[in-house]
């Protein structure tokens, strides 16, 4: 049978209650339901009647069961309109026992059968789980925006920040707080380029025109300037109105840097081929000239304009100009190699019909899919000239002799001043010989040393810089912020690329200038271990992973007298060898003594050793050990390390053992004549 209310439904307005959308429930001063409204008890999961007369902390979780008591007392003590427990996250039991976030506004009855209380109960769970979410992801967007390697900025229509990212603040030396509300472009802007660029803004706001992407420079706090790429867009209100701008902008300042570098190193190379004094022709698989150097030109007689995009056969003499094209075919089928990496005497055709006899080196070179063949031309007409001038002059000899040796026959008194002669005549010819043969001799070393060196470059400078230019175009595309990792890693076989060319460069132009004897030893005194240090800690940036360089000065004597420049280069050439043949996680140890009549240096790593049966060609110009082919290198660097050593009266000698590593040990006199 229902319970019969405690008071007159009448009076509470049934069909209003009813009609809520929100649960209604009515309590005594003693904490009973005297009336629930039926959205009230679907929110508990209760029918009506169940909860009639019930204690209303039978809706409450057991954790709030007891303070819900001495709040309700405390309640009916002062009745008024207000929310329930607001900001302690009130809680609904169900009847099933589940749990759900409620809002609850208490208002006092006042009924002739006594005090009452009206509860209106909201269950809030799904607004509240909406709000966590909401806040969530504005956690993760802000989050976006910091991890974020571009500067994300929005100015209002007065140039003012009103949002920066973790990275532009931290970019520009700046808190955030210290730029929000800030001028942008009396802040950073470089003065020169500031009332431009306000103007600029100013305009595209005014005409809602779109600038999607453009280059300027920022001032960061401590004076330096960044080159930055922008991309932006317009934010509108709900009016459709601009009221800001949202900018995303690159550091390209390290990006342009390398660029600059790159093309610096273009153009030395460039210098050294147009420089030449031997002709350098590159032709395509098709046998089509690509480019050739002033030296072509003048060998030939022809232009460069006249030359490139035709046949290199246009160069030869019959049969070979009709025959060439085979030559090159047969070579791309079958491997097989008559020219390319071994050379020959070939004859050349000039512009004016007349031949000349050339040594011809050809190397092979594949680049971006493609194959190209770098051939050297070497004018043999002077080296001719002198082998006909060195024949005739034997044959002059010769006739001399036959008349010497007639004349004796004839003349038995003269027999002695005639054999004589004829005896300074030999000693002459041989002298003559010998003088002529050394020269040629020289000359072919002369000849072999220009064709390994171009056949050097050509491999040794086109693969870097094929890598070089392909990293900037892929940095070039990885704009987003989710290829950060592909730009470092681009970014980071530049800097490796741009460091090796630099480095092959170096051990060129110091090989020729020690053949040429323009190099000489200035002495100077300097404290040793601060030289020392120097160069390690240089090459400490150029170390693998984990690789440690320690360095080690034994006895109190610190003061030496060498040339710096050379004993620099010396150590630099040796620890930069230790790091590149020894694996990451390596030791490289250098130890420097001076004793009373010398000052000794060992340098030991753990690296990949030199083969026993090849030791002994370690200092020869070119040479690289068969277990190194595949790491970096000229094979020039050793050579120019002993011609440095010797220029200082020292000696130099290693140990090495495959697979263990090598140590090298140099001494130099304390003293110089």
């Amino acid at each position: 049978m229902a319970k019969k209310p405690e008071i007159d439904i009448v009076r509470l307005s049934t069909s209003f209650f009813e009609s809520s959308a929100d649960g209604l429930i009515v309590t005594n001063q003693q904490g009973k339901i005297v009336y629930v409204n039926t959205k009230g008890a679907e929110l508990f999961g209760y029918e009506v009647d169940e909860l009639m007369g019930q204690s209303v902390e039978v809706l409450l979780p057991a954790a709030q069961m007891e303070k819900h008591q001495r709040l309700r007392e405390n309640y009916h003590r002062n009745p008024h309109p207000r929310p329930m427990a607001k900001g302690y996250g009130l809680k609904g039991k169900r009847k099933d026992g589940s749990i759900f976030m409620a809002e609850i506004s208490l208002n006092p009855l006042q009924l002739e059968a006594g005090q009452y209380v009206v509860a209106q109960v909201v269950d809030v769970s799904e607004r509240k789980r909406l709000e966590a979410a909401l806040k969530k992801e504005q956690q993760r967007f802000q989050q976006y925006l910091d991890v974020a390697n571009i500067i994300i900025v929005v100015l209002d229509r007065e140039q003012r920040v009103e949002l920066i990212n973790k990275y532009g603040s931290e970019l520009l030396g700046y808190e955030e707080a210290e730029l929000l509300g800030k001028n942008w472009f009396d802040l950073v802007i470089p003065e020169e380029e500031r009332e431009k660029a306000r103007q600029f803004f100013m305009e595209k706001m005014q005409q809602e025109e779109a600038y999607a992407q453009y280059e300027s420079s920022l001032l960061s706090r401590t004076g330096k300037r960044h080159i930055i790429e922008w991309r932006n867009t317009y934010l509108r209100n709900e009016q459709g109105e601009v009221i800001s701008t949202l900018s995303a902008g690159i550091d390209l300042t390290h990006h342009k840097q390398l660029l600059t570098a790159l093309q610096e190193s273009e153009a030395r190379l460039k210098s050294i081929i147009e420089t030449a004094l031997d002709g350098i022709i590159t032709i395509d698989e098709k046998g089509t000239v690509q480019s050739v150097n002033p030296a072509a030109e003048r060998l030939f007689g022809y232009s460069a304009g006249e030359i490139i995009g035709h046949n290199i056969s246009m160069l030869m003499p019959q049969p070979h100009r009709e025959q060439h094209d085979h030559y090159i075919q047969r070579y791309l089928s079958t491997g097989h190699k008559k020219i390319i990496g071994i050379g020959r005497e070939v004859r050349g055709l000039r512009k004016d019909g007349s031949q000349f006899p050339f040594w011809l080196s050809v190397t092979e070179n594949r680049l971006s899919g493609r194959i190209l063949f770098t051939g050297m031309v070497h004018d043999l007409t002077e080296q001719k000239e002198a082998e006909s001038a060195l024949k005739k002059h034997s044959e002059e000899l010769e006739k001399r002799v036959k008349a010497r040796t007639e004349a004796l026959a004839q003349a038995i008194s003269g027999l002695e001043n005639e054999i004589r002669e004829r005896k300074q005549v030999e000693k002459a010819l041989k002298e003559s010989r010998a003088q002529i043969q050394a020269a040629l001799d020289r000359e072919r070393e002369l000849n072999e040393l220009k064709s390994r060196f171009v056949s050097m470059a050509s491999h040794e400078f086109r693969t870097p810089l094929a890598t070089i230019l392909s990293s900037i175009n892929l940095i070039d595309k990885y704009h987003e912020p989710d290829k950060k990792e592909r730009r470092i890693k681009h970014i980071h076989r530049i800097r490796s690329n741009v460091r090796d060319l630099t480095n092959i460069l170096n051990d060129f132009l110091s090989l020729s200038k020690l053949e040429e004897g323009r190099v000489n030893a200035n002495y100077e005194t300097f404290d040793l271990p601060e030289l020392v240090e120097e160069v390690c800690e240089d090459l400490r940036t150029q170390a693998k992973t984990g690789q440690q360089i320690l360095y080690t000065h034994k006895g109190g004597q610190q003061q030496a007298f060498l040339d710096i420049k050379l004993l620099k280069q010396i150590l630099h050439n040796l620890l930069s060898n230790a790091i590149k043949y020894s694996p990451e996680h390596s030791e490289i140890r250098i130890v420097s003594k001076i004793d009373d009549q010398h000052i000794r240096f060992t340098i030991a790593d753990q690296g990949i050793g030199i083969p026993k049966s090849e030791q002994s060609q370690l200092f020869t110009r070119f040479f690289r050990a068969h277990n190194a082919t595949n790491i970096q290198g000229t094979g020039l660097g050793l050579s120019i390390v002993k011609k440095h050593v010797k220029l200082m009266k020292g000696d130099i000698s290693f140990t090495s053992e495959e697979g263990v590593g090598t140590t090298f040990s140099l001494s130099f006199p304390v003293q110089q004549d």
